[in-house]
């Protein structure tokens, strides 16, 4: 079992992704085009059954065309490439779940990255942790490579060789009895150890940070937020 220290942090983030396809576009290859030729006719008698059928595959091509920049865009949040940071909540153990904050920076992602990097090292000077779920496969990736992106330096003890630093600790890694890529979801975690569960918020991590933008609903964002600190 994971003992704790008086300076483990627990984190998570939240992100969003690009708002436009235009922007997608830059960031992935292009789709493939449509070709003509490509359509198989050779049992087809007169040019308007050529046609007909040309003009099905056109269309049938440009759904699938549509369906595959939409799962682009719906998926956007979880890359670092086309998404970026808009909270990271923080609760240390000692502290009570009351205490649990969103840091938002003002939406200020440059700055935002700064102060989690800035509070690594101090962490690492206390010799605490920093505590996730799935923290290392996906929250810290994501952070070290939005940094990149804006170009925050990261410390370089934040890397240990091509692995990162103990520093942080992922709970589903050891949850999951650290087997290869095996993956468990929180919600699942916590209801079959009887601590709750996040699918009864009336926000999602998908409306996120929608929600937390809009004055109406930012606080049910908020809650969700800091559920995946305290829960």
């Amino acid at each position: 079992m994971l003992k704790f220290n008086p300076h483990d942090v627990i984190f998570d983030i939240e992100t969003e992704g690009a708002t436009t396809l235009e922007f997608l576009k830059e960031i992935y290859p292009p789709y493939p085009q449509f070709v003509p030729q490509g359509v198989k006719c050779g049992n087809l008698k007169t040019e308007e059954e050529k046609a007909a059928k040309i003009e099905a595959a056109r269309l049938e091509h440009a759904a699938q065309e549509e369906a595959h920049w939409a799962e682009k865009l719906d998926k956007a949040a979880l890359n670092a490439e086309t998404g970026r940071v808009v909270t990271i909540g923080y609760l240390p153990v000692e502290a009570s779940d009351e205490e649990a904050y969103l840091d938002d920076a003002d939406f200020d992602e440059e700055r935002l990255l700064r102060r989690f990097w800035a509070g690594y090292e101090k962490v690492v000077r206390q010799r605490g942790r920093i505590i996730g779920w799935n923290s290392n496969g996906f929250d810290i990736p994501y952070l070290i490579k939005r940094s990149w992106i804006v170009g925050v330096p990261v410390p370089p003890s934040v890397f240990r060789g091509k692995w990162i630093s103990d520093t942080f600790v992922d709970l589903m890694q050891i949850w999951s009895v650290h087997e290869f890529k095996k993956f468990a979801k929180l919600d699942a975690c916590a209801r079959v150890l009887g601590l709750g569960n996040k699918t009864d918020q009336a926000c999602c991590g998908a409306e996120f940070a929608k929600w937390y933008r809009d004055p109406e609903r930012h606080e049910e964002a908020r809650k969700y937020g800091l559920l995946d600190l305290t829960l």
